[in-house]
């Protein structure tokens, strides 16, 4: 993705040697062939002003579909590179309300262990007080009968 970032970016920075740099090949095979053209047109062609002026029409072609090659890539490069933005964007979004979803599922755990925690310390404090109640405050008990009246709820 760097690299189509970067492609992008140069050929919409506006500066020629940017541009020139990533469309090299294109813009080579262009001129290649424009010499090609010239050469044989000035080897089979005569003298005359109408060579020259093919010849003169054919630079002013290769130097039009440049032109229009930047252009259209420019353009597509646009668009492209704010699809990217906006792909990103979307996948940030997701990517916090998945982070989101799990530390609020992690924060509901946690006060689910609490409220387990709570339930068995009152469960044990209202076991033990019952237990005090259940103890005989009048002394006519042994510790052994005191002990298994704590335990068993017994009066």
């Amino acid at each position: 993705m760097s690299a189509g970032t970067d492609f992008m970016e140069h050929l919409l920075s506006g500066d020629p040697s940017r541009i020139a740099g990533v469309l090299s090949p294109a813009i080579s095979a262009e001129k290649s062939s424009l010499q090609q053209d010239q050469k044989t047109q000035a080897m089979t062609g005569g003298r005359s002003g109408g060579t020259a002026a093919a010849n003169a029409a054919a630079g002013d072609k290769v130097h039009s579909d440049i032109t229009n090659l930047i252009g259209s890539l420019q353009e597509k490069s646009a668009s492209d590179l704010a699809s990217v933005g906006t792909n990103l964007l979307g996948q940030g979004i997701s990517g916090k309300q998945a982070t989101f979803g799990d530390a609020n599922q992690m924060q509901q755990q946690r006060a689910n262990q609490w409220n387990d925690i709570f339930k068995s310390a009152a469960s044990v404090a209202g076991g033990v007080a019952g237990g005090f109640g259940n103890l005989d405050t009048t002394g006519g008990s042994t510790g052994m009968e005191q002990f298994k009246n704590f335990f068993s709820g017994a009066a």
